[in-house]
C-alpha cells in the first residue's frame, strides 16, 4: 500500500504546477497565517498538494486500509460520543477539510458509530454518484444539501440515532455566521448548530490527521454549550460553538499545516455585506489575492508596532 500513497503524493505535488490559481491562493494564505514557519510559502504550498494526492490515494485503497484499522488508527473521544448517544439518541459532529476526511467517516462506521454525512453536491453528477456509492459501501449515507428533501433526510437521520456530520470550514453561500479564524473573521455554516440548539443535541468537533504514512489519528471532543442555555441567546450560543471549533481547528492546523486545504479562499466573504443581494461585492480571484496580501502587511505592521512599544 505504501507505494500507492507515495505515487499519489508525487502526483499531487506535480499538480501544484498545473493548478496555478489554486497554488497562488495557497501561497498567499500560508503567507498570511505564517504557519509554514521557516519554509518559504511557495515551497510549502507544494506539500499541501502532495498531501491531497496522498489522501486521494488512501481513498482508493480504503478497503485495504480498513483491514488494518486497529494497527493504522488511533482515536480519542469515541467514549464521549457513545455516552452522548446513550443520553440523547443522536449527535452533531462538526469537522473540517483537514487530513483524509473520508477515512474519518469510515472509521466511525468501523467502530460501530452510526454516521451520516451532510455535504455540498459536486457540480458533476458522475462525481456525486461516485462519492455517494463509495460511502454507501461502508454504510455511510450521504445527504446532499441541494436536494429538496435534504432537511427531511437530516431530521430522519437524527431520529434514527445517527451522528450527523458536516465540514464547516469553507466560505460558501449557506446559512453562515462569522467567527475569528487565525485572527480574521471568517464565515462558517451554522445550519447543523441551529438544529442542535433547537433539539438540544450534543455537539462534538471531530478531526483527522495523518501522523505517518497510512497512520491516522482521530480526535473527537464535545463542545459544551448546554450550561449556557438561558444565559445566552441562540446567536450567542452559535458564536460560542464556532469559537471553540475554530480554536481547536487552528491548533491542529498549526501542528499539521500541510494537511489543510489552503487553496480555498477562506476569508473571501466579509462581515456586513449581503452577498445574495449584492453578488457583485464578492471579491474576484485577483481582488482576493491583493486583499489577503494587504491583510498580511497590516498584521506585520501591527506586530512591529507592538514590538516597538514593548521595547520602549
Amino acid at each position: 500500500m505504501t507505494w500507492v500513497v507515495a505515487l499519489g503524493r508525487r502526483i499531487g505535488y506535480l499538480c501544484s504546477y498545473i493548478f496555478a490559481r489554486e497554488y497562488s491562493f495557497a501561497v498567499s494564505q500560508l503567507r498570511f497565517t505564517g504557519v509554514a514557519g521557516d519554509v518559504p510559502p511557495r515551497d510549502f504550498a507544494r506539500r499541501v498538494f502532495a498531501h491531497v494526492g496522498e489522501a486521494i490515494a488512501e481513498i482508493l485503497i480504503q478497503h485495504r486500509i480498513m483491514e488494518r484499522h486497529d494497527e493504522l488508527f488511533t482515536y480519542q473521544g469515541e467514549d464521549q460520543i457513545r455516552e452522548m448517544l446513550a443520553a440523547k439518541g443522536s449527535a452533531i459532529a462538526l469537522g473540517a477539510h483537514l487530513g483524509c476526511v473520508e477515512l474519518m467517516a469510515t472509521h466511525f462506521s468501523r467502530v460501530k458509530l452510526d454516521f451520516a454525512v451532510v455535504t455540498r453536491q459536486p457540480h458533476s453528477p458522475a462525481i456525486a454518484e461516485l462519492f455517494e456509492s463509495h460511502r454507501a459501501r461502508f454504510g455511510i449515507p450521504t445527504i446532499w444539501r441541494e436536494k429538496p428533501r435534504a432537511g427531511v433526510e437530516l431530521i430522519n437521520a437524527l431520529r434514527s440515532g445517527k451522528v450527523v456530520g458536516a465540514l464547516i470550514d469553507q466560505d460558501i453561500d449557506l446559512d453562515n455566521r462569522f467567527a475569528s479564524f487565525f485572527g480574521l473573521e471568517a464565515v462558517s455554516s451554522v445550519s447543523l448548530i441551529k438544529i442542535a440548539l433547537k433539539y438540544h443535541l450534543p455537539i462534538v468537533s471531530s478531526f483527522i490527521v495523518r501522523t505517518a504514512p497510512l497512520h491516522h489519528q482521530i480526535i473527537s471532543e464535545r463542545i459544551e454549550y448546554e450550561s449556557l442555555e438561558g444565559q445566552l441567546d441562540d446567536f450567542q450560543l452559535i458564536d460560542h460553538v464556532l469559537k471553540i471549533f475554530n480554536d481547536r481547528l487552528e491548533k491542529l492546523i498549526v501542528q499539521y499545516p500541510d494537511q489543510w486545504v489552503w487553496w480555498h479562499r477562506r476569508w473571501r466573504r466579509r462581515p456586513g455585506v449581503d452577498y445574495r443581494a449584492h453578488p457583485e461585492a464578492l471579491m474576484s480571484s485577483s481582488e482576493y489575492l491583493v486583499w489577503i496580501e494587504g491583510q498580511r502587511l497590516q498584521r506585520r505592521d501591527r506586530d512591529m508596532e507592538t514590538t516597538d512599544s514593548e521595547e520602549h
